[in-house]
């Protein structure tokens, strides 16, 4: 339908037309001449043709509007009165601009001069409704022979709000847009395009990319765009040339459109270059010793603190390819992993530089391939972190409890003194064998239990027998805690002396429990009303009472009033009364003198020959020095505890380093690198929650960026304002700030979200680089005091090297 229509239209229904028509037609496709033929053969009158041309006008579903070589209105259909609301009388003769906002006269003049050279034409403008609001068309504009223009409208007002958007967004961009046709002519270019160069956007619109770039660019960009009429998409780094005829290098991302012609995604590198000297500012100052090699291996670039470090000035470094300053035995290392480089693997390794005089120094070396083919290391001095090892390690040589360690596989990899004391081996000996070699077989199964708690991460605490080189089991407590890198370190407790005191004491239970009166514990039997009917000396011995001063006496002679008002002798009967007795329950009972004693209770009721209760026997054992010995043994397991947990803390540190470093001289993106960050800070802090915000410098907000311990809710929030914020205070102090109470600082804004997630006190950590703030980290706690257990050295050491980590990834 619409193919016959667009011929009919360019039919002049005058009679004097009809030979000029039937010469267009011999030009058409042979259907629609036949069909034009066919038409004006049968329909022979003029009246009767101009009939059915118009009733084929109504009909089409597109709306149709006719206008006169002045761009007066002939004619609409119907479709064209229900899109605008005029009817046929409303827009006859009336002129068709001033149906158009007025913003679009110049594109409707152009149009209008594109059909008068004959040509079609297709735009998109703002209608005006005979209600007086616009609705954004498309016209498709046909030329007709007799001057005229035929119109068919596309409603686009399904599309307008995504354009709009789309078209905010293209104007809002701080990278420049390009827009050319087929002819490699500009058709639009962006605010950021044109203020980056110069010029107008009338400007723009009469240059090709050829005019804006040097001569040495020119076959560069011909070379481009012949990729694009292939199809192909294309990034390359050029220089453009403003109207000052200033060279600004770029970077360009181009691609193909569907209309032959380009669209080009164009970044400014001034700023990019800004960075560069600022990280490279950075480099030069940092406490680490960092070097770049070259793709043949020369050194391109050594840091001003690795020149210091080995005693050489750059000149004598730079362009080194022997690895002179390595100690000879680390140079098979050195080339090994410089050949890693090359095959673009990283690596971390331990190795020793030797100085311009001499001295070995010890290094960790973290290195990376770079992206042309070289590679970049970082070199940090260990002598320090080797010094604090040796104390620790002195502490473990030196410990009286044995201390086993082991890989993932249980295969022992460590074990100090004490412990080739007690089993009899040597060091040699142990290295290699699993654990199971050093215990009996149902302590071995009990290891093999436990090893499943440790792959959870879980820590925990049994007793096993030790077997010692000559086949004798030595009763142990083992305190076995998971490492990061997947084995056990587990420390043992030589039970030979308890056990012997245990065993007195069952000896000395046994022979007493023959003798009553004479026992060491105090038996003691009650009625029912809780009056005392017998008093050994046991119970002399224990609460001061002579048998004479208690007998006939309450219960309440050497039980605390505290302990009764709180009900615990009616529990403790309750109890009996369910089970029949209750055995060692721990309490407390008065001394005559009325100090108090810790007691171990064993109670079970006493019966007539009918089963009847009469009253209760009553055992009390005095546990004070055996509290006391928990007590003790329990706070020297938790000092060892504590001691290699520090050590391993250490060690966890310098993994989150070197964890950190890799992503540095990486290629991450920043929810990658944020994840990152908070995770690690999660883990080595233990807080109870914490946040990651980043800065968005245009918008001035915080984005919550990364979380952990707190639920989505968080994120309701939304992004916050840095204005007159915890972070902004930390920043402009330079160094982290710490709230103790939420609820009293009014410049936190999520009191309530604080208070559902139990979190009082917060710890706000800056993330800059120089004066540029990057974000910050918050770490949240329950409690006040748990302030002291953070380490705040690591934490700032922590968040400079994630601000770095941060700032790498948002330029990427």
């Amino acid at each position: 339908m619409l193919s016959i229509l667009a011929y009919l239209i360019c039919m002049d229904p005058l009679n004097t037309r009809r030979e000029a028509q039937d010469k267009d037609a011999q030009k058409l496709d042979p259907a629609l001449a036949s069909t034009f033929s066919h038409m004006k053969n049968t329909i022979a009158d003029e009246a009767t043709f101009s009939a059915v041309y118009k009733f084929l006008l109504s009909h089409v579903s597109d709306p149709i509007w006719i206008c006169d070589e002045t761009g007066n209105t002939l004619f609409v259909n119907e479709h064209f009165t229900d899109l605008t609301g005029f009817t046929q009388e409303d827009i006859t003769s009336k002129p068709s601009i001033d149906f158009f906002e007025t913003r679009y006269y110049p594109t409707i003049q152009d149009e209008r001069r594109r059909r008068k050279k004959g040509l079609i034409s297709a735009y998109e403008v703002q209608f005006r409704t005979k209600m007086g609001h616009f609705i954004p068309i498309k016209i498709n504009a046909y030329p007709l022979p007799n001057g005229s223009t035929l119109g068919i409208l596309t409603d686009l007002s399904e599309h307008s709000v995504l354009t709009d958007i789309h078209r905010t967004i293209i104007e809002r961009m701080d990278q420049a847009a390009w827009v050319a046709n087929s002819e490699d002519r500009c058709i639009y270019a962006n605010p950021a395009m044109c203020q980056m160069l110069g010029y107008t956007l009338e400007e723009m619109c009469t240059k090709t990319s050829t005019d804006i770039v040097p001569d040495k660019y020119k076959k560069l960009i011909e070379e481009e765009t012949a990729k694009h009429t292939r199809g192909y998409v294309s990034q390359y780094d050029i220089h453009l040339l403003s109207n000052r005829n200033e060279e600004i290098p770029v970077h360009v991302w181009a691609a193909p459109l569907p209309n032959g012609g380009n669209m080009a995604i164009i970044t400014d590198l001034r700023n990019n270059e800004k960075e560069e000297l600022a990280y490279k500012y950075l480099i030069e100052n940092m406490n680490e010793a960092v070097w770049l090699r070259s793709k043949n291996g020369e050194l391109e670039f050594a840091n001003q603190h690795f020149c210091e470090l080995l005693g050489y000035s750059q000149d004598e470094l730079i362009g080194d390819t022997e690895f002179f300053y390595w100690d000879k035995a680390s140079k098979p290392k050195i080339y090994e992993e410089h050949h890693k480089r090359s095959q673009g693997i990283s690596s971390v390794y331990q190795a020793e530089l030797r100085t311009k005089h001499g001295e070995l120094i010890p290094v960790l070396v973290s290195a990376s391939p770079t992206l042309h083919g070289g590679s970049f290391g970082i070199i940090t001095d260990l002598r320090d972190i080797i010094a604090k090892e040796n104390v620790y390690q002195n502490l473990v040589e030196h410990m009286n409890e044995a201390v086993w360690l082991g890989d993932e596989d249980e295969k022992t990899i460590y074990t100090n003194p004490k412990f080739r004391e007690l089993t009899g081996y040597t060091e040699e000996e142990c290295l290699g064998e699993t654990s199971f070699q050093f215990l009996d077989q149902d302590s071995a199964e009990m290891v093999r239990k436990q090893n499943k708690l440790r792959e959870r991460g879980n820590a925990s605490k049994y007793e096993a027998r030790l077997k010692t080189k000559s086949g004798e089991l030595i009763p142990v407590l083992v305190s076995g805690t998971p490492i990061m890198e997947g084995g056990t370190i587990g420390i043992l407790t030589d039970l030979r002396p308890i056990k012997e005191k245990e065993h007195e004491l069952a000896k000395r239970d046994h022979y007493l429990a023959t003798v009553t009166e004479n026992s060491a514990d105090g038996i003691i039997s009650t009625n029912l009303d809780g009056e005392i009917v017998s008093w050994n000396q046991g119970a002399e011995k224990i609460f001061g009472f002579t048998k004479t001063e208690a007998i006939g006496k309450h219960y309440r002679l050497y039980t605390p009033a505290q302990k009764i008002d709180k009900g615990e002798i009616d529990q403790v009967n309750k109890e009996i009364a369910r089970r029949g007795f209750v055995k060692d329950f721990r309490t407390q009972r008065m001394h005559k003198e009325g100090h108090l004693i810790d007691v171990s209770l064993t109670k079970s009721g006493l019966q007539d020959e009918q089963g009847k209760y009469i009253g209760y026997a009553i055992i009390y054992r005095d546990i004070s020095l055996q509290k006391k010995w928990e007590e003790e043994l329990n706070l020297r397991f938790e000092n060892l505890k504590n001691a290699y947990s520090e050590l391993g803390k250490k060690g966890r540190h310098m993994d989150y380093f070197v964890d950190l470093l890799d992503i540095i001289v990486g290629n991450f993106e920043v929810n990658s690198v944020a994840d990152f960050i908070i995770g690690a800070t999660a883990m080595i802090t233990k807080v109870d929650a914490c946040t990651l915000r980043i800065y968005n410098r245009e918008s001035n907000l915080l984005m919550l960026k990364a979380t952990n311990g707190v639920t989505a809710e968080w994120y309701n929030q939304g992004n916050t304002a840095f204005q007159g914020s915890l972070e902004e205070e930390a920043f402009h102090l330079r160094k982290p700030t710490k709230i103790l109470d939420l609820q009293q600082e009014p410049r936190y804004r999520s009191h309530q979200l604080a208070i559902k997630h139990g979190l009082h006190s917060i710890l706000v950590i800056p993330l800059f680089i120089h004066d540029e703030f990057l974000g910050g980290l918050k770490l949240y706690i329950s409690k006040e005091s748990k302030f002291s257990l953070l380490d705040n050295e690591f934490i700032e050491n922590f968040s400079k090297l994630a601000s770095i980590a941060l700032k790498l990834a948002k330029r990427s």
